[in-house]
């Protein structure tokens, strides 16, 4: 894909980008829009030779890495990409983030190191069946929410979310609106609270 002229023209300009029905593959010019604030990629399309509903992507395998260049990036979504096996490494760097959301994206297996991503207040990970852990969370101090659904794969937290929760201990924890899980009932607090393990 392209970029459009009319976007390079405003590339300093553009703080808000959503693109939808994406087939291919992601456009690397992403990582050109310097000032850009909120990204949301939904490979979501409506097939117009069906009632059925929207349909999801599976062509896009990947996200380029040049979305790592996004230094003013607070907001990244990902969303029906049913063949997406892998979100770049590069975007471990983006200091600036503030939420990720990631939804049905059912091939994904894990996610980028994220230990310097200490402005990341909310992580939403919604219908990524194959996703079966998840990365260090110690050093995301800014954390205020954590939202796992429908994730198959996944049976533990790491024990490094021990230092976000601090004094964690009993299912109340799953209740403070700080973590929500839908196999919080499952969680082996003991296990958790135990001093990280590097």
């Amino acid at each position: 894909m392209q970029v459009p002229e009319d976007l390079l023209l405003l590339r300093e300009e553009v703080r808000e980008l959503y693109i939808s029905g994406l087939s291919g593959t992601v456009p690397a010019w992403l990582g050109e829009l310097a000032h850009l604030e909120v990204l949301q990629l939904d490979g979501g399309f409506k097939n117009m030779d069906s009632e059925d509903d929207e349909q999801t992507n599976s062509s896009v395998s990947a996200l380029p890495q040049t979305l790592g260049d996004l230094e003013a990036l607070m907001v990244l979504t990902g969303t029906k990409f049913d063949a997406l096996e892998a979100l770049p490494a590069s975007i471990g760097r983006l200091t600036s983030l503030k939420t990720l959301r990631i939804e049905a994206c059912p091939a994904l297996p894990e996610l980028p190191v994220m230990s310097a991503m200490a402005a990341l207040k909310s992580l939403s990970l919604v219908n990524c069946a194959r996703l079966k852990e998840l990365p260090c969370l110690e050093n995301l101090t800014a954390m205020e929410q954590l939202s796992l659904n429908s994730l198959a794969e996944l049976t533990q937290l790491p024990t490094s979310i021990n230092k976000l929760m601090g004094q964690a201990h009993g299912s109340a924890q799953a209740e403070t609106g700080w973590l929500h899980w839908d196999h919080a009932a499952t969680i082996n607090w003991e296990a958790i609270t135990k001093e990280p393990v590097h």
